[in-house]
């Protein structure tokens, strides 16, 4: 997630998928707010980094909605 140029972004979405690997309540936080065409590369690949396909899926869903 180094890719990442924006620290405060870089922690929110990090915070993101830590909160999804859980399986918190996420409906008060939508990652598209911070997601820009630079940082979707490394949000698919911090999503990807976690084994779990429907984080994955969350991520790839998160992105099309930003763009």
């Amino acid at each position: 997630m180094s890719d990442i140029k924006d620290a405060k972004t870089r922690a929110i979405i990090a915070q993101h998928i830590v909160r999804l690997e859980n399986g918190l309540d996420l409906e008060d936080f939508d990652p598209v707010e911070y997601i820009t065409s630079d940082e979707a590369a490394a949000y698919i690949t911090q999503a990807l980094a976690t084994n779990d396909a429907a984080i994955f899926a969350a991520a790839i869903g998160d992105i099309a909605r930003a763009a």
